[in-house]
């Protein structure tokens, strides 16, 4: 019973954002390179994982297929350079897109009982994520916050954006990283692995799909 009620649920996540492929004849812009803080920051957190091993190994190019979510399409802020994006909405159009990632995998991760690594503000296309164990120094006001633990502790955190708009850029490709592991936590849970640790949309779909599918315990 349990089982067919999170499917059920997850239907629904599904169907209130519906992730879809991009038209074959659109343009994807799919930047390579990331200012070299960016890469210091990740591969700093990455070091111990396999992940990005993983992503070299061969998948199912199907799961890996440019997409979109409510009809926009996620561009991660890895720079600032010229053409990342190439219309002058984009970067609110993406920063949307990662709101609704934000909630689809807040949704799913409360439905399956997850307790996300990297908890997740939501705020619409002003979503941030924290890390409660920076690799960075919590020195600026916006982003360094105290929290409350369960037994009345304070404890310090870090947010960053997931939106570039007057934000520095290394911190939201950060952010996006971020919200990638935790796709990657629920997958693990599910007994599945990632398709890459920067196919977000991919992960977030693949979810999806083992859960209503039912082929995967989640109890």
């Amino acid at each position: 019973m349990l089982a067919a009620r999170q499917r059920h649920m997850i239907s629904q996540i599904a169907a209130l954002y519906p992730i879809a492929p991009c038209p074959a004849t659109e343009k994807v812009p799919t930047p390579t390179t990331m200012p070299l803080q960016s890469r210091l920051l990740i591969n700093a957190v990455s070091s111990n994982s396999d992940s990005l091993a993983r992503e070299s190994q061969s998948v199912d190019r199907r799961d890996i297929l440019p997409m979109k979510i409510g009809g926009l399409r996620v561009v991660a802020p890895l720079n600032n350079r010229s053409g990342l994006y190439t219309e002058p909405n984009d970067h609110e159009s993406s920063a949307t897109a990662l709101g609704y990632v934000a909630h689809s995998l807040a949704l799913l991760a409360a439905c399956l009982d997850v307790p996300l690594r990297y908890p997740i503000r939501l705020g619409a296309s002003r979503s941030y994520i924290q890390d409660h164990a920076p690799i960075v120094e919590p020195n600026e006001p916006a982003t360094a916050n105290i929290g409350s633990t369960p037994g009345g502790a304070q404890k310090t955190f870090v947010e960053f954006p997931l939106f570039t708009e007057g934000q520095d850029s290394t911190r939201s490709a950060y952010a996006v990283f971020l919200l990638n592991k935790d796709l990657e936590q629920v997958l693990n849970y599910l007994g599945a692995e990632s398709v890459g640790p920067r196919h977000t949309l991919p992960n977030l779909n693949k979810i999806i799909k083992l859960v209503c599918s039912g082929a995967c315990a989640t109890t």
